[in-house]
Formats: structure tokens, sequence, C-alpha cells
């Protein structure tokens, strides 16, 4: 957990009667008790607000993913506590790749189990793994970030992308290979009986 700069803008207003007690002795006595104030409220708003340890974490992604394309990656997330929580998300995917949609945010209501979609577009082929989620929070008055972090270690493998040979072999498929770049060449010395694709 962190304070949020709400609670430090409240406890830096508290101070300036402490300060000008200095010269108003009758001001430090108010400062005291505001400061006393802001501080059972930041412990009150500790107290009352559902941290995200009470949410579980899984993630649902490929085992096998296609270099250069936009994977889908899910996140479940389900809701252990009794208060609707918001909950922002970010995940550690393999790298080196690119992300798309993260983070997100979530609204999870007491209970239930809810998913975020966000897409990962790997760069390099090879074995990879997928690290840890992060789940940030505001506490309910605003005044603290309540945070949580969890190694959900899957292991990914990246491949060459299947879906650009599909591309390709739905053009041959409509006889549009001129489109994917292949053309009739003649090898020299030879006649048109023997043309072939390049």
């Amino acid at each position: 957990m962190t304070p949020r700069m709400l609670l430090l803008a409240l406890f830096a207003l508290a101070g300036i009667p402490l300060v000008s007690g200095v010269f108003y002795p009758a001001l430090a006595q108010i400062g005291v008790l505001l400061t006393m104030v802001v501080l059972i409220a930041a412990l009150v708003d500790l107290a009352i607000s559902a941290r995200p340890t009470a949410v579980e974490v899984r993630r649902e992604a490929s085992d096998v993913m296609s270099v250069g394309a936009r994977n889908a990656v899910k996140v479940w997330l389900r809701n252990g506590s009794r208060s609707t929580m918001t909950v922002e998300i970010h995940d550690e995917p393999p790298q080196p790749c690119t992300l798309h949609d993260l983070p997100f945010v979530i609204e999870l209501p007491p209970d239930s189990n809810r998913y975020g979609i966000y897409h990962v577009q790997p760069h390099h082929r090879g074995q990879y793994r997928f690290g840890r989620s992060f789940l940030r929070r505001r506490s309910l008055l605003s005044l603290w970030t309540l945070w949580d972090e969890r190694l959900l270690d899957d292991p990914v493998r990246v491949y060459p992308d299947i879906q650009a040979v599909h591309a390709v072999e739905l053009l041959a498929r409509q006889n549009r290979l001129a489109a994917a770049g292949v053309r009739l060449s003649r090898i020299r010395g030879r006649g048109n009986e023997f043309d072939r694709l390049r």
C-alpha cells in the first residue's frame, strides 16, 4: 500500500497550523488535533477497504503463439470479498513483445467471476514464460493505493505466424497468387513447358 496525493495533501494542510504554532502557540494545538483526525481517517480507510489479496487471478493463454501476430490473453478474476472492487490489472508477458490493451480496469461485484482480455505481439521465435500479474485499487476513501502481485509462471512457445501461411493458401485457391508476391517465370534455356512458380 502507498499513500495517495489526497492523503499527503491532508497531512500538509494539517501541518500548516503546526508550523504557525511557532509564532502563535494556540495554533499548534489545532495543528495536532487536525493531524490526529487525518491519521485516524487514514487508518479507518485501511480497515474498511477490501485488499486486492481477496482477488483470485488466473491467466488463460495458448501455450503456442505466433510471432508478429496479436495473440489474445484472457485474465480471469474472482472477487472473494463481500464488497465491490474496481481493480486495475497489469501483466508481465513474455519478452520481447508489444503489449496491447494493458493495463485494463475491471469492476468485480462480491463473490463474482469476471475476465479481461489483452493482446501480446511477440517479436522473436523461441520458448518464453509469462511472469507476474499486478493488481491495484484505490481504498474506499481514496487515501491509499492498495496493490498486490501474483507469480503466474506460464510457459509459452512462439512459432512463425501460421495465419500468414493460411492467407497465402487462400489466395492460391482463389488463383490470386500475384497478390501474395508469387509470379510465373521461365527458366533460362528452356521452353514454356518448363514454367515454374518462383
